[in-house]
């Protein structure tokens, strides 16, 4: 079957809760279905401690010099790795990368941790750690390998929310349009806190944070379903078309409007790779419910024909 590379599984499942409606908008007859081609790729902007801006797409196999003595390798794989300093310097210094929608890239921190970061995101760090902790701060999504080092814990703080490892893989999803903030625990151990509350998690169990609450919800998930994306994946289980759509417009650098709440509501299971067309996508589940895809302007419009 042509399309079995490209999607593995679609199918309804239900309904949830009625979303809000902001702006309706309605076919009329004067859409184009969809043929967005443009997908999502690997790029990102540096931000130097000096406050200089490089877009790492543009240099490829290029090596960058930092104030301390610091080299940073931005290899051909798009990829950045930030190499360990002959002496540490008395004083933090910052590098901060941030992913525009439509994209994605990696890095490996001086202290070998490895980081994937999803589509707009940002994510600001010390060139070199020094002193008892290593301390990152981030917004949007990624995926962290922490080094070991059971001397100088790794925590992430986004928000109100900060996570602390030793050394163990996890991802952690903190986009500021989102309510959530959700740790997801692959292998080793996290303590989650937020506001004076903690949790420690185990491999499989994922923790869900409202932001500006210290209440957290604790649930046993499958991880590959939250991870899958780093590998070039959308994996969905029981999710919402507006869900969906949600995690689409980030990789396609696209906004979705609904017609009406019942199309927001539809769900579904299923996995696309990332590395096809948008409406590739779209037409695929368009075969399997009853709703339909449209372009005007620069919106896709879910909907169906009146």
């Amino acid at each position: 079957m042509p399309y079995a590379a490209a999607v593995v599984v679609m199918c309804v499942v239900g309904y949830l809760m009625v979303y809000q409606v902001g702006k309706d908008y309605n076919f009329d007859g004067n859409y184009n279905f969809a043929e967005i081609s443009t997908i999502g790729s690997k790029k990102a902007v540096l931000i130097l401690n000096n406050g200089n801006a490089m877009n790492l797409e543009e240099n490829l196999d290029s090596v960058i010099a930092e104030v301390d003595g610091t080299l940073i390798q931005n290899d051909s794989s798009n990829a950045l790795t930030y190499r360990k300093s002959n002496s540490l310097p008395n004083k933090l210094i910052y590098n901060q990368i941030n992913i525009p929608r439509g994209g994605e890239y990696s890095l490996t921190l001086a202290d070998g941790t490895k980081v994937w970061l999803n589509s707009e995101s940002s994510l600001k760090y010390p060139v070199q750690f020094i002193g008892v902790i290593r301390k990152v701060e981030l917004t949007g999504e990624a995926y962290f390998e922490v080094a070991h080092n059971k001397l100088k814990p790794f925590i992430i703080e986004s928000h109100d929310t900060e996570v602390k490892v030793l050394g163990t893989k996890f991802n952690v999803s903190a986009y500021n349009d989102e309510e959530d903030i959700t740790t997801t625990l692959v292998e080793g151990s996290v303590q989650v806190s937020s506001l004076g509350n903690s949790e420690l998690l185990e491999p499989g169990y994922q923790a869900v944070v409202k932001r500006g609450s210290n209440q957290f919800q604790v649930n046993k998930v499958n991880a590959v379903l939250y991870t899958s994306w780093r590998n070039g994946v959308f994996q969905f289980k029981d999710q919402s078309l507006e869900e969906i759509c949600h995690q689409l417009s980030r990789w396609y650098n696209v906004e979705f409007f609904f017609t009406e709440n019942q199309y927001r509501n539809l769900r579904f299971a299923g996995a696309a790779k990332k590395d096809r067309s948008l409406d590739f996508t779209l037409e695929m589940i368009e075969k399997m419910a009853d709703v339909k895809f449209a372009i005007k302007g620069d919106k896709i419009i879910v909907g169906k024909p009146n």
